[in-house]
């Protein structure tokens, strides 16, 4: 592992792309040690192949995200799978292997809500699961990112996705804090690896900005928020969404404002780990805009970006933000690419 700063690694990270849909993926029908193949398909994607990921590393991107569910697929005494976790580990060295950056997480954990009432299970839950992580990938070198934790959040309440409370800061705070110390605990490179630490639901909300702490000090965090905004032309489906970017909409200035002033300036640095805009059936140009507004804001902070990708493309049939057809392995939107490397070029080294 190099000796070289968190900050150094997010200046070499020029833009990422999430595998979204995939080894995230979770359901009932599907018991834990069903076949690596039934779980990474039970969402309609196809396997994860080399050529993939080949292909977006091409294009221009130089991070891949690999969102990961864990907790359906371990035992009672919460072992993982040994066929689950060396599954992962293909995907996460199709990339690695090429000199590229890797973000591995936790996600969708129907464990892991932010009350007082569940911190204590979550915590004893996040320990044993990130222990086998960390000790898994402990000689993988800085290209190698772990991110703790995956949108925590107050599922189905109004506190969901509107920056959350002090109860919802505190727990957060809480099993990020057990994340990375047990992270650190497992030696190796791991008492080096860059850590992504998520604020309340990964909010790019200034009350959960404001409400992160790196409890521990630890000098080798950095911090991870979502950003699909704004949402209404973003990430609302059906009627409710605005087919053109207005541009009006002071959002994206608010929220690298938000992100200059409390992590950036005080010595933080930030990964924008999932954003993007839907498909819409007459989006072509104001998409086009706002791609090129919205990647130049993050670049002007040093504020990396990861598309979220989930191989999902006609406008009108929920979240549609795919960009590389994974059944064609070919780019459906060349132009975006376009705008989304022009405005990126200058960020790698």
């Amino acid at each position: 592992m190099k000796n070289i700063s968190v900050w150094d690694i997010v200046k070499d990270i020029r833009i990422g792309w999430n595998l979204g849909n995939t080894l995230d993926a979770v359901t009932q029908r599907l018991a834990p040690d069903a076949s690596a193949t039934q779980w990474e398909t039970c969402w309609g994607n196809p396997v994860t192949t080399e050529k993939m990921i080949e292909d977006i590393l091409a294009a221009g991107f130089n991070l891949i995200r690999v969102p990961v569910s864990w907790g359906c697929h371990t035992d009672s005494n919460l072992v993982i799978a040994k066929s689950w976790i060396e599954r992962v580990k293909e995907v996460v060295d199709y990339a690695y292997s090429r000199g590229a950056y890797v973000i591995l997480n936790i996600h969708h954990e129907g464990w892991n809500f932010p009350f007082y009432d569940n911190r204590d299970k979550a915590m004893a839950t996040a320990e044993k699961i990130w222990l086998q992580i960390a000790e898994y990938f402990k000689d993988y070198d800085e290209h190698l990112i772990f991110e703790t934790q995956n949108e925590p959040r107050k599922i189905k309440t109004p506190l969901e996705w509107t920056g959350g409370d002090q109860e919802g800061w505190d727990v957060v705070n809480d099993v990020n804090e057990v994340c990375i110390r047990t992270i650190r605990s497992t030696g190796g490179n791991n008492l080096y690896r860059a850590v992504m630490l998520p604020s309340y639901a990964a909010s790019m909300d200034g009350k959960a900005i404001r409400a992160w702490k790196n409890l521990s000090g630890d000098d080798r965090v950095i911090a991870s928020i979502h950003a699909y905004v704004p949402f209404r032309f973003a990430l609302t489906t059906g009627d409710d969404g605005e087919v053109e970017w207005d541009k009006t909409d002071d959002v994206i200035d608010r929220m690298t404002d938000d992100m200059k002033v409390n992590f950036i300036d005080k010595g933080i640095p930030v990964i924008l780990g999932e954003m993007g805009a839907l498909v819409r059936v007459t989006d072509r140009e104001t998409r086009l805009e706002w791609a090129e507004y919205f990647f130049g804001k993050a670049n002007e902070i040093g504020v990396p970006c990861c598309w979220w990708d989930n191989n999902s493309f006609v406008p009108g049939h929920g979240e549609t933000f795919g960009l590389y057809d994974r059944r064609e392995c070919k780019f459906r939107f060349n132009e975006l690419l376009d705008v989304m490397m022009k405005a990126t070029e200058g960020r790698r080294g």
